[in-house]
């Protein structure tokens, strides 16, 4: 269910180079679930309906990025921020059906939530779905496009929804620091950067380190055809102590986890393929700056990782 806005606009500012990367992509294939995200959680507990709308209202009220739209996405598109949207919580209650029919119902309103198209020219671009399965038990389903929210921001989400609904069953007052930037801020400081030529430096320093770097390419099993892509995910149980054994070679190592992780995929895929000049992107969360750890909205950024 979309949520209902309040068509005055408080604020205006560029997009950020991050959101550049979502409006090329939808202008190529307008529409795509490619950038939706979905979060799945369940709640325990008796926690009445209204008060989950509630806790969601309060967050899009202080976090501007969930106020905002695109006002144009072709010719110097930018983001509007709105002065209020009240948001609306969609309600499915299937306490009526048999246990073991639920989580396919669930799963089945998983999917179409998660697939909704998002109109990036109208505000609200977050949604949540709550699904009742039991007096004490409900399970939500969050679905953002990419545009105004990344992984990072999930755990911001979790944080302030916890301490939100806490407060509100409590009927006490929800204990959140004020916000030191929002992300217009961001997108702003991004503009500065580019008008004095810093991203541009960058640009050239990445262009020469790319220099001479073939297309890397994981030979496929079957030829690709014209079809529409389809999703799919493999489980596997890790080793009992795995965990453990990494940090302590990535220590040995003088580094982090990920940067051992990164290092072994590396030397895997130039096993399997034979080649030496292995290039990939991996995601950095972007949050180089402390005033932007608590902030909601997208700030992810594909990094090259290659080895010679």
């Amino acid at each position: 269910m979309k949520a209902q806005e309040d068509t005055a606009v408080i604020a205006r500012f560029p997009v950020s180079v991050n959101q550049q990367r979502c409006l090329v992509m939808e202008q190529v294939s307008p529409g795509t679930k490619g950038l939706n995200l979905a979060v799945r959680w369940e709640i325990r507990g008796a926690v009445p309906d209204d008060l989950v709308e509630e806790a969601f209202q309060r967050i899009t009220d202080r976090h501007e990025i969930l106020r905002s739209r695109f006002g144009s996405l072709d010719k110097d598109p930018q983001q509007e921020v709105l002065g209020h949207i009240a948001f609306r919580l969609a309600r499915f209650d299937i306490r009526a059906m048999p246990g073991p029919d639920q989580e396919a119902r669930i799963r089945a309103i998983a999917v179409e939530h998660a697939a909704e198209r998002f109109e990036l020219t109208a505000a609200g671009l977050m949604r949540v779905a709550l699904v009742r399965t039991g007096q004490d038990r409900v399970t939500l389903l969050i679905a953002a496009h990419n545009s105004v929210f990344d992984g990072f921001s999930i755990g911001i989400l979790g944080h302030e929804f916890g301490t939100i609904l806490a407060a509100l069953i409590a009927g006490e007052k929800p204990d959140l620091p004020p916000l030191p930037l929002q992300y217009g801020d961001y997108a702003l400081w991004q503009q500065d950067l580019d008008r004095c030529g810093t991203l541009a430096a960058e640009a050239e320093i990445w262009a020469d380190h790319l220099q001479g770097m073939t297309y890397f390419e994981v030979p496929g099993d079957y030829s690709r055809r014209r079809v529409p892509p389809a999703s799919g995910s493999v489980g596997r149980d890790l080793p009992a102590g795995f965990e453990q054994r990494s940090a302590e070679a990535a220590r040995q190592n003088d580094a982090s986890v990920f940067a051992l992780g990164t290092a072994a995929v590396t030397a895997a895929l130039a096993r399997f393929t034979g080649r030496q000049d292995v290039s990939y992107a991996i995601q950095i969360a972007g949050r180089d700056e402390s005033d932007l750890e608590p902030l909601i909205g997208i700030f992810t950024n594909p990094l090259v990782c290659f080895a010679l």
